[in-house]
């Protein structure tokens, strides 16, 4: 039997192969696919804000703020100096009260490098949400505190920009681990 072959030197690919692999048995650690995961916590975090500035300036589900919620407000806003309002003053229109938001803690704790701000990546899951120790009890709401869910599922456009956040830093990390970060295209493209 008469046999014709070329042997190739693999020992580059292997070596590409396992920093690949590495990469993804240690999710976050490699620093492509970190940026992907931050990225996609960042648009997850952005979400959540929207969401919560929407709820909070009465264009969500959550319940109206009770009236003596509001003339506590007032007294905080206005000092305990301020004139007594009317039994049936329309407070509303005298004073507008966001829901959740006097201090504006809860809404900036939602976004990654802000006070109050927790996330967690995993190899196979990301969390991201507040530290702020009221917002459990609004969250989950109790017997004389309405449920206002502060953290929610995202939508599906945003599960699309975290999916391609993550997608590129897979990319961009099989790209260094290949040894393609030289700024010269390939034939082929992630």
């Amino acid at each position: 039997m008469s046999v014709i072959s070329c042997s190739f030197d693999l020992s580059e690919l292997t070596a590409a192969i396992g920093r690949v692999c590495d990469s993804v048995e240690y999710g976050a650690k490699d620093p492509d696919i970190g940026r992907g995961m931050m990225n996609a916590l960042t648009a997850n975090d952005d979400y959540q804000q929207r969401i919560y500035w929407r709820n909070s300036n009465r264009g969500g589900p959550w319940p109206e703020l009770a009236r003596s919620t509001k003339l506590r407000r007032r007294r905080i806003a206005l000092g305990k100096g301020a004139p007594r309002l009317p039994v049936n003053a329309d407070i509303d229109a005298i004073m507008g009260f966001p829901i959740l938001v006097i201090t504006g803690q809860k809404y900036r704790s939602l976004a990654a490098g802000n006070d109050g701000h927790w996330f967690f990546v995993s190899d196979d899951s990301m969390q991201s949400g507040t530290a702020i120790e009221d917002a459990i009890y609004h969250q989950l709401g109790g017997p004389r505190l309405p449920r206002r869910q502060i953290i929610g599922p995202p939508d599906e456009a945003t599960l699309r920009r975290m999916s391609q956040a993550i997608a590129v830093g897979v990319a961009n990390m099989w790209r260094s681990a290949l040894g393609m970060d030289t700024g010269i295209m390939p034939i082929w493209n992630f």
